[in-house]
């Protein structure tokens, strides 16, 4: 909410996550595991959990990672949703490295002219610092809903 994407914030805190977690949908617990890890990758099972949860992790992860090799990656799979993509890129922005963020949806968007969801949104982010006042930050999905 405070970066001006509400549709990715308290709003979906009762409606979606609330909603989700009292039918089961969701493991409020996030009883992730990593799966499989190398010095500059790592494969996590985020345990059927929030994905915010998971996804914070990965990308402290990922930064400290990138921090002793220069260039790491970090995917999640059996996850949820996780909010605006632009949260996790910009956590490198903090240590002076590029932060790249993506995922997929479920399908929610007609391609043109179409009548049936066969599409996700598949947000995607980068962050960048710069040598300006602000640093590049793109967040977007590849869809309009």
């Amino acid at each position: 909410d405070l970066r001006g994407v509400e549709s990715h914030g308290l709003l979906r805190l009762g409606s979606y996550y609330g909603n989700r977690i009292s039918k089961g949908f969701i493991d409020p617990t996030t009883p992730f595991k990593i799966i499989s890890e190398t010095p500059t990758t790592a494969l996590i099972d985020g345990g059927n959990g929030c994905g915010q949860v998971v996804s914070y992790k990965a990308m402290q992860m990922t930064i400290e990672k990138a921090k002793k090799s220069g260039l790491a990656a970090i995917t999640i799979n059996n996850s949820n949703h996780f909010g605006i993509a632009g949260f996790y890129s910009m956590m490198a922005l903090e240590q002076g490295m590029i932060g790249i963020c993506m995922t997929n949806s479920q399908p929610l968007v007609a391609p043109t002219y179409g009548r049936t969801a066969i599409r996700g949104t598949n947000p995607i982010s980068v962050a960048a610092p710069s040598h300006k006042e602000f640093p590049y930050v793109l967040d977007m999905a590849t869809s309009a809903v």
